[in-house]
């Protein structure tokens, strides 16, 4: 499947206030960056005000401002709103996503913690991003399918309590990505 298509929205309220950006993906979900988590949650709220009810405003965001605004977004606050993070911490591996897994590309992001990979892995029989590599010519090429082969050899100890993987290198755009899906 690869990287989904995402447009990323800065949301406005009456008030032409904004906090968090917000990702609109493919697959008709809208996820919002909470830094508390340094994730991406989806937001049920927003999707339907944004098919259904429009109370806010949604300003396109360039994917390069991305980083920025999720730079600028401040903090929940716990102990007024600790239900909310508590919400967002317990959501399904399906409802939360990485930077890397929306197409951003961030400096010294790790593309997925290992404790979320083998919950997604284990939670679905489709093919999950693992890793991704910035076009980086023969280097990225070597890496991406060195890894591919530890996995699909068990050799990854963190994925192999899942039992038998398989991996494959694919392109997204000038990025090369390290998918893995268990074998039934």
């Amino acid at each position: 499947m690869g990287p989904m298509a995402t447009q990323f929205f800065r949301v406005l309220n009456a008030l032409g206030q904004t906090n968090a950006p917000a990702a609109w993906t493919d697959d008709h979900r809208m996820f919002v960056w909470v830094p508390n988590t340094r994730s991406w949650h989806r937001s049920r709220e927003l999707e339907t005000d944004y098919l259904i009810d429009r109370e806010l405003t949604y300003e396109p965001l360039p994917s390069d401002d991305v980083p920025p605004a999720m730079a600028a977004a401040k903090r929940i606050d716990e102990r007024s709103a600790g239900w909310l993070i508590e919400e967002y911490r317990n959501q399904p591996p399906a409802d939360r996503r990485t930077s890397s897994d929306l197409g951003l590309r961030i400096a010294g992001e790790r593309a997925t913690t290992a404790r979320v990979l083998i919950e997604r892995l284990a939670s679905t029989s489709g093919w999950v991003v693992v890793k991704t590599y910035p076009s980086g010519g023969r280097a990225a090429e070597r890496s991406a399918a060195s890894l591919a082969s530890d996995i699909r050899r068990g050799q990854r100890k963190a994925l192999s309590k899942l039992g038998q993987l398989d991996a494959r290198v694919t392109p997204s755009g000038a990025d090369l990505v390290v998918e893995a899906r268990r074998l039934p």
